[in-house]
C-alpha cells in the first residue's frame, strides 16, 4: 500500500503542470486523474493493454513500456510474470514509481530516457507499448525507428495515442476540437477559450495515416518487415467470432462509425494500431 505522502506529492506534481500545460484548474477531476495513475488493480488501462499485447503478441515475455510515467504499467505487467520496463524522462515521475515498485517489492524497472534515443540493446524486447505518448516527444520518427530497432523479429508495436486528423475533442485541455486544427487557428481558439498556449506547442499532430506512413518509411528505408494492424478491427473480429475476409472488413465499418459517433465531442479519437516487426536486415 502507497503512503499517502507519495499520493500527495504526485497530485501537487499534477495540478502545477495541468495548469501550466493546459490551464486545468478542476481538482476533483485532478484528484481522479491522480487515483488512475497509482491504481494498483490495473483496471484504469493496464488489465486491458496486457490483455490486447497477450492476444497480439502471442507467447510475449519481455515488455518495454514506452513513457512509462508512475510505473503503473509496468507495476501490472511484472505482477502476471512479464520481464517489464519503463521508460520515462520526467524525474519526478520516476520518483513516484520508485515508490509504486518498491511498494510490490519490485526494482525500479523505469529508466531515465526519451524515446528518440532508447537506452537499450537492438532486439531487446517481444513488444514495445507506448499509451498516450507519441503525441508528446519531440521527433516522432526517430522513437517510432527506435520502437523498431529494440523489438525482435516476431515481435511488435502497440500504440495508442489522439488521431488529430478525426478527433472532435482534445483530451488534454478538455475541449471540444475540430479535426486537423493546429497552428495559429488552434492557437487563437485556444486564446479564445482562455487556455495557454504552452501544451499546444508540445505536442505533435500525430494521426493513425501519419504513423502507418512512417513505419512504412522505417520498412522500405531499413529492410525490414513491418505490418500494421488495427487494433480495433481484430477486438471487433474476435469479438464476433468473425474469420480473417476481405468482405468482413467491409463489414466492419458501420461499427467504426457507430465509434465515432459514440465519442464525437465527447473523446478524442484514438489511433490504435499493433506494428508486427518481421525479419530483419543485417546491420
Amino acid at each position: 500500500m502507497l503512503s499517502s505522502d507519495v499520493r500527495t506529492f504526485l497530485f501537487e506534481h499534477l495540478c502545477n503542470e495541468a495548469l501550466k500545460y493546459w490551464g486545468e484548474r478542476d481538482t476533483a477531476y485532478l484528484e481522479r486523474v491522480t487515483d488512475d495513475w497509482l491504481d494498483e488493480t490495473g483496471r484504469s488501462g493496464s488489465q486491458y493493454r496486457v490483455g490486447r499485447i497477450r492476444a497480439l503478441a502471442g507467447s510475449c515475455s519481455t515488455v518495454l513500456d514506452l513513457g512509462a510515467g508512475c510505473g503503473t504499467f509496468v507495476r501490472y505487467a511484472l505482477r502476471l510474470g512479464f520481464n517489464a520496463w519503463g521508460v520515462e524522462p520526467q524525474e519526478w515521475k520516476r520518483t513516484v514509481a520508485e515508490h509504486v515498485l518498491h511498494s510490490d517489492g519490485a526494482p525500479l524497472q523505469v529508466v531515465q530516457g526519451v524515446g528518440e534515443q532508447l537506452p537499450f540493446d537492438d532486439d531487446s524486447f517481444d513488444c514495445v507499448t507506448t499509451f498516450q505518448t507519441l503525441e508528446h516527444v519531440q521527433d516522432l520518427e526517430k522513437c517510432c525507428a527506435e520502437m523498431v530497432r529494440v523489438t525482435r523479429p516476431g515481435g511488435g508495436i502497440y500504440i495508442r495515442c489522439p488521431d488529430y486528423a478525426l478527433s472532435t475533442y482534445e483530451g488534454h485541455y478538455r475541449l471540444p476540437w475540430l479535426p486537423g486544427l493546429w497552428g495559429e487557428k488552434a492557437e487563437r481558439y485556444l486564446q479564445r477559450r482562455s487556455r495557454p498556449l504552452t501544451g499546444l506547442r508540445s505536442l505533435q499532430p500525430v494521426s493513425a495515416r501519419m504513423l502507418r506512413d512512417l513505419f512504412t518509411d522505417i520498412s522500405s528505408e531499413r529492410g525490414i518487415e513491418l505490418t500494421c494492424c488495427n487494433v480495433d478491427y481484430f477486438r471487433i473480429r474476435d469479438k464476433l467470432h468473425l474469420p480473417e475476409h476481405p468482405v468482413v472488413r467491409i463489414l466492419s465499418r458501420p461499427l467504426f462509425f457507430a465509434q465515432y459517433l459514440r465519442l464525437l465531442f465527447r473523446a478524442d479519437y484514438p489511433v490504435h494500431l499493433y506494428i508486427r516487426v518481421g525479419q530483419k536486415q543485417p546491420a
